[in-house]
C-alpha cells in the first residue's frame, strides 16, 4: 500500500511536501529504477 501511494505522489511530483524533499525522493526512486 505505501508503494502505491508513493507512485501516486510521485506522479503528481509530491504535492504536499517541500520541493527540495520531493526531488531528493525522486532521485532515490530514479536510482531504483535504474538499478
Amino acid at each position: 500500500v505505501a508503494a502505491a501511494y508513493l507512485d501516486s505522489r510521485a506522479r503528481l511530483g509530491f504535492p504536499m511536501a517541500p520541493k527540495d524533499w520531493a526531488a531528493d525522493v525522486l532521485a532515490q526512486i530514479e536510482r531504483k529504477v535504474a538499478a
